[in-house]
């Protein structure tokens, strides 16, 4: 999961940052598990896949686990895909 950017309790500020292109199982672009709780600002995600291979097909930009409180300010989600839930968040 998180082919960009895999957080697993860890809260790291992530700050003007693009994410194309990317395709994984879970959270295409960035997936975060627990407790994790990033600041994600002015951030771009954008054709970014959660394919059905190896997991839920969840989350084509981003894929938050229960428990996961991340601030998201003034980002941009266009033209991602999942395979089961949430094309741009999940």
């Amino acid at each position: 999961g998180g082919a960009g950017i895999d957080c697993i309790q860890a809260s790291p500020k992530i700050r003007f940052c693009t994410f194309r292109h990317n395709w994984s199982s879970l959270g295409g672009a960035v997936r975060l598990l627990c407790e994790s709780d990033p600041q994600i600002v002015g951030c771009v995600f954008d054709d970014n896949r959660a394919t059905q291979g190896g997991g839920a097909g969840s989350g084509g930009g981003l894929y938050m686990q229960a428990h996961c409180d991340p601030t998201i300010l003034n980002c941009t989600f266009s033209e991602n895909h999942a395979f089961h839930i949430g094309g741009g968040a999940a």
